[in-house]
């Protein structure tokens, strides 16, 4: 079994980004991607409220309004350092959290790790071949 080749990110290459909740998601062709897994305990409510009003306050400061549909659109239309600066600061914040071990950590459990495990060889094989594993 060969090891599945490890792809960087290209910052030159083109890039396509898409919003799924409050972070950027980015595709590139070829390039390797990591899964994270998140339990709906991860992160305290009380985190999130206050993370999703540092949103809207970064946004109104940005001269985006945060209750407007078209955000997200508004948003893409900054100039991208500035896209990237609250791309960090809020991947920062949700890391800084999440690394808090907040809620039941269910994963850190062998039986849960290796369902998890066995889901995504199972989704490889079956993307790639068993050739790829």
């Amino acid at each position: 079994m060969s090891a599945i080749p490890f792809r960087p990110y290209n910052e030159r290459a083109e890039t396509r980004v898409y919003y799924h909740g409050i972070l950027p998601h980015w595709r590139q062709t070829g390039c390797t991607y990591f899964v994270t897994f998140r339990l709906a305990d991860s992160l305290p409510q009380s985190v999130v409220l206050r993370m999703e009003a540092d949103r809207r306050a970064w946004l109104v400061s940005h001269g985006i309004d945060p209750e407007s549909p078209d955000w997200k659109q508004e948003f893409i239309r900054l100039p991208r350092e500035q896209q990237r600066e609250y791309e960090r600061e809020l991947a920062i914040a949700v890391n800084e959290h999440l690394d808090c071990g907040y809620g039941s950590c269910e994963l850190r459990m062998p039986g849960n790790t290796r369902i998890v495990a066995d889901g995504l060889t199972h989704s490889t094989v079956r993307e790639f071949g068993s050739e790829t594993m």
